[in-house]
């Protein structure tokens, strides 16, 4: 049984104590955690589509657009995407591709070793955006060494930046013979 499905017999519904009759102090923490998950994705779909009405609602009856709207969409989307995105994760709830999974024996070694690669996977990409959010956050470029670079990321042109920079001086990159 997965976690998420309802028990028959019963109308409680597993989820992250994985179903233990008494769950112990993580499996308390980890349900809790999900319910203040998706309280703040709840929240935030909810100001999304508050402000996104307003916003629709000030230019089509007022003719005013409200300057604010792009970037408070988007960080509540984000908000939306990952507090949700987290929980189903957790519930194993999430899109997955299971084709392969699925012909295996369902207490098999390869199925348990490919399903641990998909976590490790999970985890890798994980820790990869996160330090990619934390340089960008700080300004910073984080080296594996434990050192820092000064200087901030977001005031360097980026590729396309660049490139339109080069086509008005009369070249661009791909011109290099």
């Amino acid at each position: 049984m997965r976690a998420g499905e309802i028990v028959h017999g019963s109308d409680r519904t597993l989820g992250y104590d994985g179903g233990l009759e008494h769950p112990g102090p993580l499996a308390r923490l980890n349900a809790w955690i999900g319910s203040a998950e998706m309280a703040i994705a709840s929240a935030a779909m909810t100001l999304l589509l508050a402000t996104n009405g307003y916003a629709i609602a000030a230019r089509y009856l007022f003719n005013r657009h409200p300057a604010w709207i792009i970037e408070v969409t988007e960080a509540l989307l984000v908000t939306v995407v990952f507090a949700g995105g987290s929980w189903l994760y957790c519930q194993r709830r999430q899109i997955a591709i299971t084709m392969l999974v699925e012909r295996l024996a369902p207490a098999g070694m390869a199925r348990r070793g490919l399903e641990l690669l998909g976590e490790l996977v999970v985890l890798v990409f994980a820790l990869v955006t996160l330090w990619q959010a934390a340089e960008y956050a700080t300004g910073q470029t984080i080296h594996l060494d434990g050192g820092l670079s000064t200087g901030n990321r977001r005031d360097r042109p980026t590729s396309l930046e660049s490139r339109a920079g080069a086509a008005q001086k009369g070249g661009s990159d791909d011109d290099r013979t």
